[in-house]
């Protein structure tokens, strides 16, 4: 048993070196460890020891490690890079020009305050206005509409020399089930953090506070139904358990209120097959499509709409989402606006 215990030490020894330690000719730095510290009463401690004291957590992190440091150099690269393209002499529809109109408009404070949430208004009117039988088109062809789930293309998993359709649970605002479903402290804390911030974001775009109310109630109740219907973590860990390929046709005799064939065409994809991810989830979305209040529907789908465009928009959207996110992660202080505007052509156009 000494022996078996002292091998998986040694392996996680390995791998968490691998993670905290700097570049070292010989591959370890002795000084990122704690050495006062036994392993076998806390080996994070001792392994990480040293680099944790050394490079104490800043507030706009949640963790910082070498890779973390990493990406910081990499940014201060980046921005030195996209701070010296001149996108006003350069060729129009270029990379470089794109690069650096983008990087401008994020750093565009003045602007951004003063237009407020006048870019995504016209969408929402259009949201706000969809029919029951329309709610798929929207989803299917407007950008910044993540709701109910998500498809994408790759690999399939029987058979990598060909490419296939999938389709996986999603639509969640908080991202992950247990967030809606645990009954902790945490849990209960996130849950409010998330409520403010729906009210706070819909006041934002003109909502009063009946309709700010109304959007919480109809958005929690169609996420919570949504989180009830997903895998768990554990679940998805089974990839044959979300390997269930089925035909359109089929598709639209089991669940007809999801109507992926007309979703694709609107994309101006012809599919025959696709792998649902998770049928339960399926079946959830379908009922709610079916049955739910059309008005919830938009309601739901105007809320994670605004919450999509946040980050791109005025300062009081921007700290409404940052004050979500210290209740979740517990970062306490938001990046500096040139590394959240680096973000948006570094997203956009990486390559």
């Amino acid at each position: 048993m000494k022996k078996l215990t002292y091998a998986v030490l040694s392996i996680a020894f390995a791998s968490t070196i691998t993670m905290c330690t700097t570049k070292s000719p010989k591959g370890v730095d002795k000084a990122n460890l704690n050495d006062s510290v036994a392993p076998q009463e806390d080996f994070y401690e001792y392994a990480c020891g040293g680099w944790m004291k050394a490079n104490p957590l800043k507030p706009e992190y949640s963790r910082f490690g070498t890779f973390d440091q990493l990406g910081e150099n990499t940014r201060e690269q980046v921005k030195a890079l996209v701070t010296s393209l001149d996108s006003k002499n350069t060729k129009k529809g270029s990379a470089a020009q794109q690069i650096g109109d983008l990087y401008a408009l994020g750093m565009d404070s003045v602007r951004l305050n003063k237009e407020g949430a006048t870019p995504i208004m016209k969408d929402i009117e259009t949201i706000k206005n969809t029919k029951r039988e329309d709610i798929i088109d929207i989803m299917a062809t407007m950008i910044g509409v993540d709701a109910f789930f998500g498809t994408g293309v790759d690999a399939d998993m029987m058979n990598s020399n060909m490419n296939t359709m999938y389709w996986q649970q999603g639509g969640l605002g908080l991202g992950d089930r247990d967030y809606y479903l645990e009954n902790s402290e945490n849990t209960n804390a996130i849950r409010e953090a998330y409520k403010t911030y729906i009210k706070t974001i819909t006041r934002l775009v003109g909502y009063d506070d009946a309709a700010q109310q109304r959007v919480v109630d109809n958005v929690m109740k169609i996420e919570t139904a949504l989180a009830e219907a997903a895998m768990t973590r554990e679940e998805l860990r089974d990839p044959m358990a979300s390997y269930n390929p089925m035909t359109i046709d089929n598709i639209a005799k089991q669940y007809p209120n999801v109507d992926l064939k007309r979703y694709f065409q609107k994309q101006g994809l012809e599919v025959d097959t696709v792998i649902i991810g998770q049928p339960k989830s399926l079946t959830a979305v379908d009922n709610i499509l079916k049955n739910e209040d059309i008005q919830a529907i938009q309601d739901y789908i105007v809320a994670g709409y605004i919450s999509s465009a946040a980050n791109f928009l005025s300062d009081d959207f921007i700290n409404a989402k940052f004050e979500l996110s210290k209740v979740i992660s517990g970062v306490q202080q938001i990046q500096p606006r040139w590394k959240r505007a680096l973000s948006i052509p570094n997203n956009m156009l990486g390559e």
